[in-house]
């Protein structure tokens, strides 16, 4: 008993295994990137923007901290003055900008970073001013020396290996 199988027989059943398994590749593929896709769209609406934010909150925060030593550093009057309304403008930035943020965390760990942040941000709040109040009535040795003294040490806990 021999058993035959013609060519189109063997073409069909070649073609269609081909074909069974050129489906399952493509169904895996499919699912793959499915999920490729979600975890892109995660970071994409996650982290970004978050970084952008932070990103944005450091320039206010070290434009703020350069105002202040312009200020100590400024004898005229009316340039103290556009330079404390700078301040105040970049720490509204700042503030607003906080806020927008923490309302975007959705992660346990990135609430417990954002919690640092703002204990930082508030300790850092409370030491500048009083620079700016000493260097206001001419006492810019002393500002100095309270900023390198309390303030700048507050600066640089919350930016590791910052040179000032």
């Amino acid at each position: 008993m021999k058993s035959t199988m013609t060519i189109g027989k063997k073409l069909t059943l070649t073609v269609g295994s081909l074909l069974l398994v050129l489906a399952v590749v493509g169904g895996v593929s499919i699912y793959n990137l499915a999920s490729l896709n979600q975890a892109t769209q995660a970071i994409v609406t996650d982290p970004m923007p978050g970084m952008a934010t932070v990103a944005s909150e450091r320039a206010a925060m070290l434009q703020i901290r350069g105002d202040m030593w312009r200020h100590v550093a400024m004898a005229d009057p009316t340039v103290r003055a556009e330079l404390e309304r700078d301040i105040e403008s970049a720490k509204s930035t700042l503030v607003a900008g906080l806020d927008s943020y923490e309302k975007t965390i959705t992660t346990p760990e990135d609430r417990a970073l954002f919690g640092k942040v703002k204990e930082e941000w508030q300790r850092y709040s409370e030491g500048y001013p009083r620079v700016v109040e000493l260097s206001r009535q001419g006492k810019s040795a002393e500002a100095a020396a309270l900023e390198h003294r309390d303030v700048s040490p507050v600066f640089n806990e919350g930016y590791p290996g910052s040179p000032l």
